[in-house]
């Protein structure tokens, strides 16, 4: 599952900073302070890529299943509309030959125009939920993708011993975490 790739790449970043401090402890040199905030900034990036991975998954469940039900919606509809028409067809028939049709049709056909429009408009209403659902998963995955690339760039930031790239990494992951408030303020 792509939760356990973002887990492993925060757990390979987070070793990385480990082994740093043991190299450093057996030269006997301390490691340089920023280490440690680097460790600390790739437990939020891990503990805040959780979460996203978490929540894109929900989104992605929550959608299949609206998208499920909208089909079926859907398909009612078309019934409905399928029955007018024969209905519609039906009464022609009668008028054609000079008949009156039978009040008992009249009633079903009338019942199912009235139907048919508040069915549709339901369909409409809740594909507009879907795709706001859609829409926060997309969110929430691309801010996971942004949480693990930080945490990769952490990793590597310490292993090259440069600062600047875990400040880099720092920007992307605040990207990432703003991308995830901003998918659960479009979910509420």
């Amino acid at each position: 599952m792509p939760e356990e790739d973002y887990l492993e790449s925060a757990e390979a970043a987070i070793e990385a900073v480990e082994e740093e401090e043991e190299e450093a402890q057996e030269q006997g040199v301390g490691p340089t302070p920023w280490v440690h905030w680097a460790s600390l900034s790739t437990m939020v990036m891990a503990l805040f890529s959780a979460a996203g991975g978490l929540l894109a998954g929900v989104t992605a469940n929550e959608a299949l299943i609206e998208r499920q039900e909208e089909l079926h919606q859907l398909m009612e509809v078309n019934r409905d509309v399928l029955e007018t028409e024969l209905l519609r067809t039906h009464l022609t028939i009668f008028e054609s030959m000079g008949r009156l049709p039978p009040p008992p049709m009249i009633e079903r056909l009338q019942s199912l125009e009235r139907t048919s429009n508040q069915d549709s408009e339901k369909v409409l209403i809740e594909l507009e939920s879907s795709e706001a659902t859609l829409e926060a998963h997309e969110i929430f995955a691309v801010a996971t993708t942004l949480l693990s690339v930080a945490i990769s760039l952490t990793g590597m930031s310490v292993i090259a011993r440069r600062r600047g790239i875990w400040l880099s990494s720092l920007v992307i992951a605040s990207a990432g975490a703003l991308l995830l408030v901003y998918g659960l303020s479009e979910l509420a």
